[in-house]
């Protein structure tokens, strides 16, 4: 019995965030990261959390919250959330190794 419920506990903590363990290591640097979200967004939570993990520095602006975020996302042509300022890029959605990519460039 007891086999059963390490295998069940096992499980649930994988599927908690299966990616975690995969996911590589982003060295933090100089460049500046904005994000504008929204609360319910889960690719929002998922760069959120990716960030705060791996200690890299964030602003973050929710569209629905703030007016003046709404407004320079809409002038940034936003079609989506996440929308990720990364320097001079921009990434529309969250992909770890599109993200990685982009900050260490």
């Amino acid at each position: 019995m007891s086999i059963r419920i390490a295998l069940v506990a096992a499980f649930l903590f994988f599927i908690a965030d299966p990616f975690k363990w995969l996911e590589p290591t982003i060295t933090p640097n100089e460049k500046q990261v904005i994000m504008y979200s929204t609360s319910w967004c889960g690719y929002c939570r998922k760069a959120r959390s990716l960030f705060t993990r791996q200690n890299i520095p964030f602003k973050e602006f929710d569209i629905e919250k703030d007016e003046k975020a709404m407004k320079i996302y809409t002038a940034l042509n936003g079609r989506g959330v996440p929308l990720i300022l990364i320097g001079d890029e921009e990434m529309t959605g969250f992909d770890v190794r599109t993200f990685k990519r982009l900050y260490e460039q």
